[in-house]
């Protein structure tokens, strides 16, 4: 079909002006490489783009495979404790993303690099944190729930917020950072790097069967944090590229939480001082009141006694 298009217009063409319209060379030679060419809408360009995504695909599977049988190799055949699974596959991943960076960029180069936020949380993330919840023991988790919030939520926000404010500092220096950072970019870059998943810290405890506390707080940890990151980076990052950023909603928000804190110190000690007062008031009404009943008893004690002496001097008369 393409192929009587292009002839009905060379055929027009010469009609019109008296010379044939040249056919389109690129298109031609791909139509008898590869079959009819479409328009490629990710690399705007004609092209077979079914042909790159298969290599693309070929490569990451060969890759996986390579992956699998290293980090096997390294840990079961060879047991080195001090190279971890993960450690295996990230540097296979770091030669893989070298090696396809060095020379032209090409589609299927592109396509191995690149990836998408889209295939991480639809695809990728779900299975890992059905996973982790599945292989849970509920016992532990919930046990030290506490202490994983604690680090998970709290300690996350700080690291993002000490990073993000370090970055911007030394942002500041024109010798490190010429076009310098905003400060909404240093908050996405510490939002980022802040919820860290220790793989193989967990391997390695799994190994030496650690005290399953230990483990699950530190397990724990790793799976909450995930989504305190995706929260923290999704909305910070509304701010890159506004005018402003987030500097005037960084210095609310903080004036906001220092109102928040110093009214919540201030009913906690007044509401401290009125039940300090309250207990005191109702501890002196406590004693006072059993004071006054051992003196009753004291004074019913010696009046009976009085009466039983009385009585027997009477009968001694």
């Amino acid at each position: 079909m393409l192929r009587v298009t292009l002839m009905a217009m060379g055929m027009v063409g010469a009609m019109g002006s008296g010379s044939p319209t040249p056919m389109p060379v690129s298109i031609l030679d791909e139509e008898e490489e590869g079959g009819t060419p479409i328009y490629d809408l990710t690399h705007h360009r004609w092209g077979n783009p079914e042909i790159f995504i298969s290599s693309a695909m070929l490569i990451f599977m060969l890759l996986l495979f390579l992956s699998f049988v290293a980090s096997y190799y390294v840990s079961h055949v060879l047991k080195c404790t001090l190279f971890p699974e993960a450690a295996v596959v990230l540097t296979i991943g770091v030669i893989a993303g070298g090696l396809a960076n060095i020379g032209e960029a090409d589609e299927i180069s592109q396509d191995i690099t690149y990836f998408s936020p889209t295939v991480f949380f639809v695809g990728l993330l779900p299975p890992i944190i059905f996973n982790s919840g599945y292989h849970l023991q509920k016992r532990h988790f919930f046990a030290n729930f506490g202490a994983i919030g604690a680090f998970a939520i709290v300690g996350t926000a700080f690291s993002a917020l000490i990073i993000g404010t370090g970055l911007w500092l030394v942002s500041k220096w024109q010798w490190v950072s010429p076009h310098g950072l905003d400060f909404s970019e240093c908050l996405t870059f510490g939002a980022l790097i802040s919820a860290t998943d220790p793989v193989s810290v967990l391997a390695v405890f799994a190994e030496l069967q650690v005290d399953p506390n230990l483990f699950y707080l530190v397990f724990g940890e790793s799976v909450i944090n995930d989504a305190v990151g995706v929260v923290l980076f999704n909305t910070v990052a509304k701010f890159v590229g506004n005018p402003g950023g987030v500097g005037e909603w960084a210095w609310d928000f903080v004036a906001a939480v220092v109102v928040t804190i110093v009214t919540i110190v201030v009913a906690v000690i007044v509401i401290v001082t009125i039940v300090t007062i309250v207990i005191v008031i109702a501890v002196t009404v406590i004693i006072i009141v059993i004071i006054i009943v051992i003196i009753i008893v004291i004074i019913i004690v010696i009046v009976f006694v009085i009466v039983v002496l009385v009585h027997r001097v009477s009968l001694l008369w």
